[in-house]
């Protein structure tokens, strides 16, 4: 399969636009666009944005592996409690913070938690 048809499948079964992907690689639209019609080929850097934001290997994009993207835990973890796109945003910023940041945004979470009530 060539790289723009697995693309267009990504994004597709995530559930993304044109436009979100571009957003949350940093790549800007117009090239995007271009990826996914095969007017561009996709360099190394971006090769490896897109592989992050899809968490797969860059063999998969280049389609060398098949890419399962249902089965990631952090999917299923996403599925299982019917989290919004800005939850599962959320939660990846979460996940990629170092546990000092994790602790100190647990404790604020706390501290506006009893605030609110």
């Amino acid at each position: 399969m060539e790289i723009k048809n697995i693309l267009k499948q990504l994004r597709e079964s995530k559930g993304l636009t044109m436009q979100e992907v571009a957003e949350k690689t940093d790549i800007s639209y117009s090239v995007y666009q271009k990826y996914e019609s095969g007017v561009r080929g996709v360099g190394v850097p971006a090769l490896q944005k897109l592989a992050d934001l899809y968490n797969i290997s860059t063999d998969c994009l280049l389609g060398r592996q098949t890419a399962d993207t249902s089965t990631s835990p952090l999917q299923q973890l996403i599925d299982k409690f019917q989290l919004t796109k800005d939850q599962a945003a959320l939660l990846v910023a979460y996940l990629n913070m170092n546990e000092s940041d994790r602790e100190n945004l647990i404790r604020c979470i706390k501290v506006l938690a009893r605030g609110i009530q």
